[in-house]
């Protein structure tokens, strides 16, 4: 069976290198998620305080140190997907996107971070 998110599930996408969030977004939307992107942390931030909410979060690190603070504070409930960190901050955050060899590695990693939002496949929570 296809691996695919619920209907409606929002995803942003915060990250300098376009390549990257371009590849993400379109391995996201092959997921069946509404994916919004930023090259930069304040343009998410600004998005979020006009009430539009998303069900996960995936930011490059350390450019976006700010906005996975505020969105610790500011939006608990939102998951977040570093997708590169010094290992000196591996304490950050359980998710890390460091090598995806795969879109369906990459959705492993996403089916942990929401499991609710997952159709038609049990979530491997590790």
């Amino acid at each position: 069976m296809a691996k695919k998110l619920n209907g409606g599930t929002r995803v942003v996408v915060v990250n300098a290198n376009g390549n990257l969030g371009y590849a993400l977004r379109e391995a996201l939307e092959s997921f069946g998620a509404t994916v919004t992107t930023f090259e930069h942390g304040s343009s998410a931030k600004d998005k979020i305080l006009c009430g539009v909410d998303f069900d996960l979060a995936i930011c490059d690190h350390p450019s976006n140190t700010d906005l996975i603070d505020w969105l610790a504070v500011n939006a608990p409930e939102t998951p977040v997907i570093l997708t590169s960190i010094d290992s000196d901050d591996s304490s950050l955050h359980p998710l890390f996107l460091r090598t995806v060899s795969t879109w369906d590695s990459l959705f492993h990693i996403v089916a942990q971070a929401i499991p609710d939002k997952i159709q038609g496949v049990e979530a491997e929570v590790a």
